[in-house]
């Protein structure tokens, strides 16, 4: 294992930061690091293809802290990289991993603040959970909090992807102080998010049913990266009859117990009347039966995206499909895009929902109230068993 050593500056600034209330480290300084090193390597122009880094990390040194890393089952490994500027030095962590911050005997944590060069998949609606205390974000920093000073704490990101993000975060500078304070409470979303995706490559998870398609037409719908979910039956100046479906995922609302709604951005071009040519329907899982979602707003004739908010409110409860339907009556053959689709419901009291649930079995659910297949690996949870509900910590 390579270390990096402290020059004799920065130990002298340790020593000082023992005595402190609060010291900041950077990610530069890291020693002690336990992991696989891989040299830096170069393009043939001789710009950097990838910069110097340990892959598989364990844990590392900063000042008299020690970072121990744990990957959990079919996340990434942890890892450490070295950059051109030292404030761009980086402990990477990934999905569903955690991080264990243990201080010097003598010197606990109340507060700890995470300075990030990147954060994906990170926020009050897809939390890092605790081990003691509670997390908040702002920007770029994560800080962790805690009423009483602790000597240790473990922090575990999310494994809920959002759109097609997974979790992670890039720590460059570490700032940590034993003042305490108010423990953050959970964030109560404007919604649960129940689906979200840019729908410009094949992750959104949409697939096409067609209805009617002519032997000269090869397809009605597309997935564009960069006008999403495209449908047309025109082709070499021909107008072609058709009705074809662009079908979601299916969509678990049976945690929502008020509203849902379905919000997308459009564009239509080259209709006589989009809205008896486009429509959006949803049916239950398992069901062919195709109900519509009403009337599609007006909207005129450009390649100009404009948002749409549908009411779900009927489904609440259910396991549905989203279909897109486009058809033609082979007249004049419009082109709808769709983008950003998303699907939410809005708060509603889950625990007072799943505390019915008899069974000696243990159930789990997410705290935004889905329902998690099996036992999850690690994470804040919700667990029913015996009619009871109750916040588990797993590990």
């Amino acid at each position: 294992m390579r270390n990096f050593l402290l020059s004799v500056g920065l130990m002298s600034l340790g020593a000082f930061a023992a005595q402190a209330s609060e010291v900041t480290l950077s990610m530069a300084s890291a020693t002690d690091i336990q992991g696989d090193w891989v040299d830096k390597t170069v393009n043939d122009d001789g710009s950097v293809k990838a910069y110097a880094h340990y892959d598989n990390v364990t844990s590392l040194k900063l000042g008299d802290y020690l970072f121990e890393l744990a990957q959990s089952e079919g996340a990434s490994a942890n890892a450490y990289y070295e950059a051109a500027d030292p404030s761009a030095y980086t402990l990477r962590v990934y999905r569903g991993n955690s991080v264990t911050i243990t201080a010097p005997a003598g010197e606990p944590m109340g507060t700890i603040q995470l300075t990030c060069t990147t954060i994906k998949a990170v926020s009050d609606q897809n939390v890092i959970t605790a081990s003691v205390g509670g997390v908040s974000y702002d920007d770029k920093v994560i800080t962790w909090t805690n009423s009483e000073a602790v000597e240790s704490v473990t922090l575990t990101l999310p494994t809920n992807k959002v759109g097609s993000d997974n979790p992670q975060i890039r720590i460059s500078e570490v700032t940590i102080s034993s003042n305490t304070g108010d423990v953050p409470g959970p964030v109560e979303p404007a919604g649960t998010v129940i689906y979200e995706n840019s729908c410009m490559d094949e992750s959104c998870g949409f697939v096409v049913e067609n209805l009617k398609l002519p032997e000269e037409l090869e397809y009605v719908w597309t997935i564009s990266d960069r006008y999403g979910l495209k449908a047309s039956s025109f082709l070499n100046n021909e107008n072609y009859e058709v009705d074809s479906y662009m079908v979601s995922p299916a969509l678990d609302l049976t945690a929502a117990t008020s509203s849902v709604t379905l919000a997308f951005e459009q564009a239509t071009n080259y209709f006589n009347d989009y809205t008896a040519d486009c429509g959006v329907y949803v049916r239950e899982v398992g069901s062919d039966n195709w109900e519509s979602l009403g009337i599609l707003p007006e909207q005129s004739n450009s390649w100009n995206f404009a948002p749409v908010e549908l009411s779900m409110d009927q489904y609440a409860g259910k396991n549905v499909q989203i279909g897109f339907r486009y058809t033609c009556d082979g007249v004049k053959a419009g082109t709808w895009e769709i983008k950003n689709v998303k699907v939410t419901s809005a708060n509603s009291s889950f625990v007072e929902k799943i505390e019915s649930v008899q069974t000696s079995e243990a159930v789990y659910y997410d705290i935004n109230g889905r329902r998690v297949n099996g036992t999850p690996e690690c994470g804040l949870y919700i667990k029913v068993a015996d009619g009871v509900a109750t916040k588990v910590m797993l590990k």
